[in-house]
């Protein structure tokens, strides 16, 4: 028997009310009910309050990863609920993706899934949910669906609808163990294995290396993923 499906729900507004917090605990409440999967949140406003912290750093070989860091790699899917600040990402969630930002060449989500339901008022929508499925593909997400939800345009029950369809879609795909990998991030996976490989015959050795040593026995992307399921 498969182990419970959990669903990781990140909240990118670093605001303690309004829109995003309730598209969360919506999905939240429909995740747990008609999906029956765990949920795990991140929100963006509570560990805004924590920037005393170490986060993510490498010292003396010794890596300290950030709670956003582990509830990434302890889930099977992603739900993202970010709003739009002038076209880009809030400030205080692109200082959190930063600090993940040491781990991008290794492929560290590979075989997770995601979806993304971008926020705003009159126009940027789009534009950064690119942003995201650019940033988090490169990281080995499959993205399963976006939405773009205008407030001053579009219905938010509407898009809620079409956006837990795409969310019901991913739960599926985690549940049949079905995957793809796109055309890009083989070319991504071979343009690093090619400079991971360079760098070893020279003898450099960093914290990627330990990853890369295993990914390195494999021809391709889709061959590594293969073998995990």
């Amino acid at each position: 028997m498969k182990k419970k499906i959990n669903l990781l729900i990140v909240k990118a507004s670093p605001n303690s009310d309004g829109c995003g917090n309730k598209i969360m605990l919506e999905l939240e409440r429909f995740v747990k009910k008609e999906l029956n999967c765990k949920v795990s949140i991140f929100d963006q406003q509570k560990e805004s309050l924590r920037r005393n912290e170490k986060y993510q750093m490498i010292c003396d070989g010794k890596k300290m990863e950030s709670k956003f860091e582990k509830k990434l790699m302890a889930c099977d899917g992603i739900i993202l609920l970010s709003p739009v600040y002038l076209k880009q990402a809030p400030g205080e969630f692109k200082i959190t993706l930063d600090q993940f930002a040491y781990r991008m060449n290794e492929f560290p989500l590979i075989g997770k899934k995601m979806v993304s339901f971008v926020y705003c008022d009159t126009n940027g929508a789009k534009e950064l949910n690119q942003y995201y499925k650019n940033i988090f593909s490169s990281a080995g997400v499959e993205f399963v669906g976006t939405c773009d939800y205008y407030r001053a345009f579009q219905s938010l029950d509407e898009n809620m609808s079409i956006f837990k369809e795409d969310i019901q879609t991913m739960y599926r795909y985690i549940r049949n163990d079905v995957f793809h990998i796109s055309d890009g991030q083989e070319r991504l996976f071979q343009i690093y294995k090619e400079v991971i490989q360079k760098e070893q015959e020279k003898g450099i050795e960093v914290h990627r290396h330990k990853r890369w040593n295993l990914l390195n026995q494999y021809d391709s992307l889709y061959d590594y993923v293969k073998s995990t399921m």
